[in-house]
């Protein structure tokens, strides 16, 4: 069951990274794109780091005070940080639905400014 779940979210953040990456990219002004990629880059890695340091965070807090309670104690340390990790997952939700609006906003506003120009240029 982990392995599928993890098989899924795997997909999922891999099928992401691209259209993310344009929407990124769309709304720049050709003179910004060299100096948005460094800072892309730099905020995937940060993002990436301070992600693994609060699970790892998570599942050290819960295996340090337990750890003399036995292996059994494990399991539940690592379930608990797996719901932590969907609780992240979750949250980083809200900010991709947030870029999906404005990522289509500008295309309609073209889109809109293509359909009225032909009309715009018959009235004149």
């Amino acid at each position: 069951m982990l392995g599928a779940v993890l098989l899924v979210r795997g997909l999922g953040i891999g099928s992401s990274m691209m259209p993310t990456m344009v929407a990124a990219y769309a709304v720049l002004r050709p003179r910004n794109v060299p100096d948005a990629t460094p800072q892309l880059n730099m905020l995937q890695r940060v993002g990436g780091s301070m992600g693994t340091a609060i699970l790892a965070t998570v599942l050290h807090g819960r295996l340090g005070p337990a750890a003399h309670a036995g292996p059994h104690v494990i399991p539940g340390a690592f379930a608990a940080t797996y719901w932590w990790a969907i609780a992240v997952t979750a949250v980083a939700v809200i900010p991709a639905f947030v870029l999906l609006r404005v990522e289509r906003r500008p295309r309609t506003i073209a889109e809109h400014r293509r359909v009225r120009a032909p009309e715009a240029d018959a009235a004149a």
